[in-house]
């Protein structure tokens, strides 16, 4: 037992963030759940609404921490709109015990490439 609490520990993300993006479906939803469960909140990024939504519900029944935005990260002004959003996500999701070591820890790209 006390090698468990050892690698839960080492691998926590209490008080982390994670933004993944293509987190709303696929590898990217599955790969969202990981640092969630891990304790950090995450902020999920993809197009579409209703998969983004579905996501976020599902990883708060599972006591985690998220949220989403939905942003097209095919060029440039949408990934600069989709950070901002996801920054100010971050900060909705942190206690405010937290806003001093706010920023991300874990950035993951599920999405797939451009034009596939």
């Amino acid at each position: 037992m006390a090698e468990r609490s050892y690698l839960a520990e080492l691998f926590s993300l209490d008080g982390k963030v994670a933004v993944v993006t293509g987190g709303s479906s696929g590898i990217g939803r599955a790969i969202a759940e990981a640092p969630a469960r891990a304790g950090a909140r995450v902020v999920v990024i993809a197009r579409r609404e209703e998969p983004l939504a579905e996501t976020v519900r599902e990883l708060e029944s599972h006591g985690c921490r998220a949220a989403w935005v939905s942003a097209d990260l095919g060029s440039r002004p949408g990934v600069r709109t989709a950070a901002d959003e996801a920054a100010n996500a971050a900060l909705a999701l942190a206690s405010p015990d937290m806003s001093f070591q706010m920023g991300v820890s874990v950035l993951v790209d599920g999405g797939a490439p451009a034009g596939l």
